[in-house]
């Protein structure tokens, strides 16, 4: 899978397959392995700084989940898992379906050796120091509503659940006094916060 907004270099599908392949020689229930993304904004690889990722073997580290640019699935078992689920949209369709694969007992692996180029959001902004990215309005609204929705389901991470329930009170108030678009950036938080209340989907 592949996103507008990466970059790789010319041997990044063989690599991946690659490893892919010889780990799965060892690992059956590899499902997905993915580049370890670069984050254009900040010049540095993207690594979680709360959630631990599992252990690294060789060059690859598992984790619960890989974004969805880069991710390279195993075609064979995909069947077992299921598409992504559509009705979310956008925001956190790439993690759920990971968090969905490995309840259904596979795993999910970063190859360190494959390193892909990704833009998160269309600029940065910074708020008592903090740095928080920027993107369309209206994506505010996906973000606000799946938030809500995944919260509910068991096999979502507790510290995902935690982490942006709590973030949630602060990026509305960011967004309402900060940046372009307030009033628009309002609205469609207020109306995720309702959707997702009412589990209601597009």
């Amino acid at each position: 899978m592949f996103d507008q907004d990466s970059v790789i270099e010319q041997d990044f599908v063989s690599l991946l397959k690659g490893s892919f392949n010889n780990a799965k020689s060892l690992n059956k229930n590899l499902i997905a392995v993915g580049p370890r993304p670069f984050d254009i904004f900040t010049n540095k690889l993207m690594k979680p700084k709360i959630e631990k990722e599992i252990y690294t073997n060789t060059n690859l580290t598992f984790c619960n989940q890989i974004i969805a640019s880069g991710k390279m699935i195993d075609a064979s078992l995909l069947a077992q898992v299921g598409l992504f689920e559509s009705e979310l949209f956008i925001d956190s369709v790439d993690h759920e379906w990971c968090w969905r694969a490995k309840s259904k007992g596979f795993d999910i692996a970063i190859n360190e050796h494959v390193v892909m180029k990704h833009q998160l959001g269309d600029a940065r902004g910074s708020f008592l120091g903090l740095q928080y990215k920027i993107g369309s309005p209206n994506r505010l609204y996906y973000q606000f509503r799946n938030i809500l929705i995944l919260a509910r389901r068991g096999y979502v991470p507790t510290y995902w659940k935690f982490r942006n329930l709590l973030a949630m009170p602060l990026k509305f108030i960011i967004f309402s006094i900060k940046g372009p678009e307030r009033r628009k950036r309002i609205k469609f938080m207020l109306k995720g916060l309702y959707d997702g209340v009412l589990i209601k989907k597009p």
